[in-house]
């Protein structure tokens, strides 16, 4: 019960979760619980102290920190590596910090770490409970999840790690942490992958570790139920729009315009000045008490702007009308209206009782409102609205003779940002429309270049790699949503979405097929399931994206399972990215 929260995560990460401590904390009064920086990044997101707490954790401390010996049970939750094993039997060989010691791993443990373990009969004597858990991934909603690979899957996909390196993908760490996130929610699912080599060996691995946990008595949901589950592995080359428009999403914008100014994606905060005293707080976005946050995140960035203008307007009108009671109450007061007293009274209490709400509301209005003051003093400018329409035009129909004027004339403009011109030629290059002659008329030289030249390098490569694998194309041109899901956005036909917010990633596309049991022939079936033959279309669908996931998929996860009924769509990456991460990722090198 300790790790299954009332976080952004809960959903999906309540079933593993209650398998850790329940039984433990009902037999003792108190524990204190011992992580890594993994395992205490996945507490958070699924989690609260309050929730840990009423578990009987008392305190929690980190394993590489110096910690004073206690009179209490300790319970370990550690991710299986090599240097927590060192240090959890160096630990427990020597004088005891704790009264019993009981140890859970996030996910498989490799034959060299319990062999490790056993060579200690010290540690192994004064160990009461050992136990691999079905949870180890970070959760960043209910829709989505992450691995958190510090971008080493992109590095060895756009082949741009260090020479000599070892970063890449570790196939059999991802393969069984990604084998974790089915456990959990206690679905059995078919796999699918795109067809080139890495995916192939990353869905073998998903495979080998479904089938040992089904070997070990995996507690799969109801096999005679008509209920399915799916997966597909594909990598960040199926479609690298994501990583290079600007998306007029209010969450995505928001963290691509102001990733290095207040908004930090990976902790899920953001810097704002309190307008009360004008400090300068940080806070946690998506937390419950926001429901403004999540009514506003997957909207348009110019609907929220005008939706917040609103709602300050009627804040403010509230507010008068509390302070109009208020000074009705103390007038009456002092003129000694008895006949008016319950009136008075009743007014009074209400206006005291209405007060922590009313203030806590401004605070989140004033959240909001300066999240959007500082994104549209970029989107307001006529000039960055025609290179976001620019970007439309380019990634759903292509260049035509218009728009390549358009487009000669924005690299032109030295005005324009040398970052903004390359990120837009890259795009150029990810489309399939190279930069022959458009490199020399942007003016950009010396590593942006370099830079791109190279980026066009990769593309070539990966062209021909489609080619020779029959792959399915990353052509970024991901276009508008058709079929079930544009019925969901039939009430949004204005002319500013038509411009400005017209394209949809590649992903929900593939959520919509996947759901519909239409996989295209070019996927791979990696893993059938015999029950599965003649049942009903898939229940869940998950999409995994080795190099990195963003956040306009998030919001597709969220869109196809709204549009659907019945469906449940997931989306999951090595790690989270947003573009400007991504470029700054690719300047690196």
């Amino acid at each position: 019960h300790v790790l299954c929260g009332s976080g952004t995560g809960t959903s999906m990460g309540e079933r593993g979760s209650r398998e850790s401590v329940s039984k433990d904390s009902r037999r003792r009064s108190y524990l204190v619980l011992i992580t890594d920086k993994w395992t205490l990044q996945l507490l958070e997101r699924v989690c609260q102290m309050h929730d840990l707490l009423s578990e009987g954790i008392a305190l929690v401390e980190c394993l590489d920190s110096r910690r004073e010996a206690l009179p209490l049970d300790a319970l370990y939750f550690l991710a299986p590596t090599m240097e927590n094993m060192d240090r959890l039997v160096e630990e427990l060989s020597t004088k005891p910090k704790y009264r019993s010691s009981h140890v859970f791993f996030s996910h498989r443990l490799e034959d060299l770490m319990l062999q490790r373990v056993a060579e200690s009969y010290e540690a192994v004597a004064r160990i009461s409970s050992f136990a691999e858990l079905n949870v180890s991934m970070l959760c960043y909603d209910d829709r989505s999840f992450q691995l958190q690979d510090q971008g080493d899957a992109l590095k060895q996909l756009l082949g741009i790690a260090p020479q000599g390196s070892e970063e890449g993908m570790d196939l059999r760490q991802v393969g069984s942490c990604l084998a974790t996130f089915f456990a959990s929610m206690g679905q059995e699912p078919l796999v699918f992958c795109a067809g080139n080599r890495g995916c192939e060996r990353l869905a073998r691995e998903v495979c080998q570790r479904l089938e040992e946990m089904e070997t070990h008595g995996a507690a799969w949901r109801d096999t005679t139920s008509s209920e399915t589950c799916s997966l597909l592995i594909v990598d960040r080359s199926f479609d690298w729009a994501p990583v290079l428009v600007h998306d007029m999403g209010y969450e995505a914008l928001m963290f691509d315009l102001l990733g290095k100014d207040g908004a930090s994606l990976s902790e899920s905060r953001f810097t704002f000045t309190d307008r009360s005293d004008g400090a300068a707080r940080r806070v946690v976005l998506g937390e419950e008490a926001d429901e403004l946050w999540h009514s506003y995140r997957h909207m348009a960035m110019y609907e929220v702007n005008e939706m917040v203008v609103q709602e300050v307007r009627d804040w403010s009108r509230k507010d008068l009308q509390m302070r109009a009671k208020t000074s009705v109450t103390s007038s009456s007061s002092v003129t000694g209206s008895v006949p008016s007293m319950p009136k008075m009274v009743s007014s009074t209490i209400s206006a005291v009782q209405a007060l922590p709400d009313h203030k806590d509301r401004f605070r989140k209005l004033q959240i909001h409102l300066e999240i959007c003051e500082r994104c549209s003093e970029v989107v307001s400018s006529p000039k960055f609205q025609e290179m976001i329409a620019l970007e439309q035009d380019l990634v759903t129909k292509g260049l035509n003779p218009k728009s390549e004027k358009e487009l000669l004339a924005f690299l032109q403009d030295p005005a324009v940002k040398a970052n903004l011109k390359l990120r837009l030629l890259m795009l150029c290059e990810a489309c399939g429309e190279g930069h022959s002659g458009r490199l020399e008329a942007s003016g950009l030289t010396g590593r942006n270049a370099s830079r791109l030249r190279r980026w066009s390098e990769v593309m070539r490569k990966q062209r021909e790699a489609e080619r020779r694998d029959l792959r399915l194309r990353s052509r970024a041109r991901s276009g508008s949503i058709e079929g079930d899901l544009g019925a969901s956005f039939a009430g949004d036909r204005s002319p500013r979405r038509a411009r400005l917010w017209r394209w949809r990633p590649r992903v929900t596309q593939l959520l919509q097929e996947m759901a519909a049991g239409s996989m295209d022939s070019q996927f791979r079936c990696m893993r059938n399931l015999k029950r599965a033959v003649g049942r009903s279309p898939n229940s869940s669908v998950v999409v995994f994206v080795v190099g990195g996931l963003t956040l306009p998929e998030v919001r597709a996860a969220h869109e196809v399972t709204t549009a659907l009924p019945g469906v449940q769509a997931y989306v999951g990456g090595s790690c989270l990215l947003t573009p400007g991460s991504f470029i700054e990722l690719w300047e690196s090198f």
